[in-house]
């Protein structure tokens, strides 16, 4: 999967984040790919290793969860500006 700025994802902790960018840093003198992610609903900055990052599907009842916290996210992001 490609981490490109500006993608939507969902984190199984902190729910949909977007990418903000991609970033290099050493652990153990080996080089690690981390995505910056801003969670949606907190506007919290997480990073994430990409090579750790599990790419599947929402199963159908969980697709409807999503869609209602993410119009309760979209709304309170409008009542806020």
């Amino acid at each position: 999967m490609q981490f490109t700025e500006g993608l939507v994802v969902i984190h199984p902790h902190h729910g949909p984040c977007t990418v903000t960018q991609k970033a290099t840093r050493n652990l153990k003198s080996a080089p690690v790919d981390y995505a910056e992610l801003s969670v949606q609903q907190t506007g919290m900055t997480i990073m994430v290793p990409i090579a750790k990052a599990e790419v599947g599907r929402l199963p159908q009842g969980e697709k409807e969860l999503l869609r209602e916290g993410s119009r309760a996210v979209l709304d309170e992001m409008a009542l806020a500006s």
